[in-house]
């Protein structure tokens, strides 16, 4: 009769309760896994199960939340246990998932019934949103050695860039590109005193400010709208935008900010690598041309730039793919010589003509190392010979 009663008093508690809900506003729904205001749920990856034995050893506690947090100091937890089981176990090592701080045991060695007690540092400069961290205890204790305590915490940061970096993109030759870029923080009155930048390919130019939310808060922010030039030439290019506040706690902040030109061709790999396993032994190399839209070319010449003499570097080329030969919207170029006699790096460059615009002539690094000579294998048998070159013309 008692737990008839009791499922009475439930039942009516909760019909209550959802009359309760039901006469509440209605809430905007926030996005999925999205809390308003942008901020991330602290749950917003599965619970971690908390228990509190790991092996030899029962815990306090093995899950640790610090739920939301700043990003301007490190915070610290200690996690206390005793062994429980009924022989001395040796805690032999620790590790972590990640840049927490992970101080030496109060104890390494306990006998059974002994308590300790261990105290991780973690520094979320540098991190934003839900952090997971696990930290690994390694103990002699054969039956189960290993024990796995778990760190969560919402971090805030004070400032914050979005995003973090730019990126143009690979780009076509005079193809410009904007992106915009933009700055918040949690001070007070936050404001940016200046910005400067050293390449002539990048421009910037300062938004009018606004307030977002962040997290939950609503914040001052600063937007830039950034220019990749459309007169740079082929080559991948990169610089700093160093952005000066007010905030005494951030009063610089450098954003990267890189693209790459391309042309109508693109040599794959970018770069002619050359692998040598002896002195004086012969090495080949080889890379493809590529019309990035499938259009026929030509290619006119390719020579060797600034190779060692004593490597005799020669070249060919030949229209088409082992698939397709003939076609001339790819070209193989093929590189053989001799190794240096002496171990030494090997950097130059093949230079190449060709009938496109604005790819007139280009370069494609050829490098490489003298590795020594290679000895046979343990149960392979003969050490394996190097290829046989065959008379190519220039």
């Amino acid at each position: 009769m008692a737990f008839a009663k009791t499922s009475v008093v439930c039942a009516a508690w909760l019909v209550l309760m959802a009359g309760s809900a039901l006469a509440q506003p209605p809430a905007s729904d926030p996005a999925p896994g999205k809390l308003p205001g942008g901020m991330e749920p602290i749950n917003a990856k599965p619970a971690l199960e908390n228990t509190n034995r790991g092996g030899a050893f029962e815990f306090v506690t093995m899950v640790h939340d610090w739920g939301a947090i700043s990003d301007e100091a490190p915070v610290k937890f200690s996690f206390h246990f005793k062994n429980t089981s009924n022989q001395t176990v040796k805690i032999v090592n620790t590790k972590t998932s990640c840049g927490c701080a992970v101080g030496a045991p109060t104890k390494q060695v306990l006998p059974p019934g002994e308590e300790a007690a261990i105290e991780v540092t973690y520094d979320p400069k540098g991190k934003r949103g839900l952090e997971l961290k696990t930290i690994t205890l390694e103990t002699d204790y054969t039956p189960s050695p290993n024990v796995e305590l778990h760190l969560k915490a919402l971090v805030r940061p004070r400032l914050m860039v979005e995003p973090s970096s730019v990126w143009f993109g690979d780009l076509k030759l005079h193809e410009g590109k904007t992106q915009e870029l933009s700055i918040m923080s949690r001070m007070e009155g936050f404001h940016v005193t200046g910005f400067t930048m050293n390449d002539p390919r990048f421009k910037v130019e300062q938004l009018p400010a606004d307030k977002v939310e962040m997290d939950g808060a609503t914040v001052d922010r600063v937007r830039f709208k950034t220019y990749f030039n459309d007169d740079a030439s082929i080559g991948t290019y990169s610089t700093g935008l160093v952005i000066t506040t007010n905030d005494p706690k951030n009063p610089t902040y450098t954003v990267s900010l890189a693209g790459r030109v391309v042309g109508e061709l693109m040599p794959v790999p970018e770069r002619m690598f050359v692998s040598m396993s002896a002195g004086k032994q012969p090495w080949t190399s080889e890379i493809t041309v590529n019309s990035r839209t499938g259009s026929a070319f030509e290619i006119y010449s390719v020579e060797p730039i600034d190779c060692p003499a004593e490597m005799k570097v020669v070249l060919d080329v030949q229209p088409g793919s082992p698939a397709q030969p003939g076609v001339r919207n790819v070209y193989r170029v093929r590189a053989s010589g001799l190794a240096p006699a002496t171990v030494t790096e090997v950097r130059g460059s093949v230079r190449v003509r060709t009938n496109v615009s604005g790819m007139e002539e280009f370069t494609v690094p050829l490098m490489g190392l003298w590795r020594g000579p290679m000895g046979p294998t343990p149960g392979m048998g003969s050490p394996v010979m190097a290829p046989k070159v065959q008379p190519v013309k220039q």
